[in-house]
């Protein structure tokens, strides 16, 4: 007998909001570099990770909230909260680091 379900929605998000995850997300200079003009992302080693776009972001949120980058619950309830209420000012600089950093390793490596 199955112990878990899984649940599946579909959520219908303002496009600025990407953006507003972009404002807070320079608070990863502490492991990357981001180019603002062309807002590509690259590590301390100089491996790039593409541009720091809507669908990488998305990747990010995704990996998140589907379980398979590990985070602290209380993380996954501000980007839940967030993502459902359209509304990136729920997020702080340690939630947008995740969200890049599972976006680029599906994992968290730094912090």
């Amino acid at each position: 007998m199955a112990t878990h379900t899984t649940i599946q929605i579909s959520i219908t998000i303002r496009k600025d909001f990407f953006q507003g995850i972009r404002d807070v997300g320079f608070d990863i200079a502490y492991w990357a570099r981001v180019d603002a003009f062309n807002m590509l992302i690259e590590d301390e080693t100089g491996t790039g990770y593409g541009p720091l776009d809507d669908a990488m972001i998305h990747r990010g949120i995704e990996s998140i909230l589907s379980g398979e980058t590990k985070v602290n619950t209380a993380i996954v309830g501000n980007i839940l909260r967030a993502v459902s209420e359209s509304e990136p000012g729920h997020l702080d600089g340690t939630d947008t680091d995740c969200i890049i950093q599972a976006a680029c390793f599906r994992d968290i490596v730094y912090g």
